[in-house]
């Protein structure tokens, strides 16, 4: 939870704004992109999921069962494929089944970075996903970002 707090202080005080995307929603479930920090041609992004109580998603190691998150950039306008920092998550144990999970919940912040072309104005990201109650779901959703060709 500190770690939480720590990221969402750097990336809102490395700018004094940030440009987002358009919210996913499922179930009341949010995804969405933003913008914490741009210079020149790299990027400094959060990719934000704010999930309703009881629902989850998965780190980039899950455990014995899910699937994390995978970002993929829609067209050829960057340099490097998307670096994700993922923070640490909630281990879950089932003991009615006998797996154990590592998920987060509630809200989580996957800090991204990319290296863009310099002329890049539009960024749009697909993002795959599990989504976690009683059952998975799959997902996918395409968020788009609109860039200024300013530093922030």
């Amino acid at each position: 939870m500190k770690l939480l707090h720590f990221l969402l202080i750097y990336f809102f005080t490395t700018s004094g704004f940030s440009i987002e995307s358009d919210a996913y929603d499922f179930e009341g479930n949010k995804v969405r992109l933003f913008l914490a920090e741009k210079k020149g041609d790299k990027l400094k992004l959060g990719l934000e999921f704010n999930l309703v109580r009881g629902w989850k998603i998965y780190w980039k190691h899950p455990g014995d069962s899910g699937l994390p998150p995978e970002i993929n950039v829609i067209g050829e306008n960057i340099k490097s494929t998307p670096t994700v920092r993922w923070p640490l998550p909630d281990e879950l144990y089932e003991e009615d089944i006998g797996l154990t999970s590592r998920v987060y919940y509630d809200n989580v912040i996957l800090p991204v970075d990319i290296n863009i072309n310099k002329y890049t104005k539009n960024l749009l990201l697909n993002v795959d996903f599990q989504i976690c109650k009683e059952i998975c779901i799959p997902l996918n959703t395409t968020l788009n970002l609109r860039l200024k060709n300013e530093n922030y």
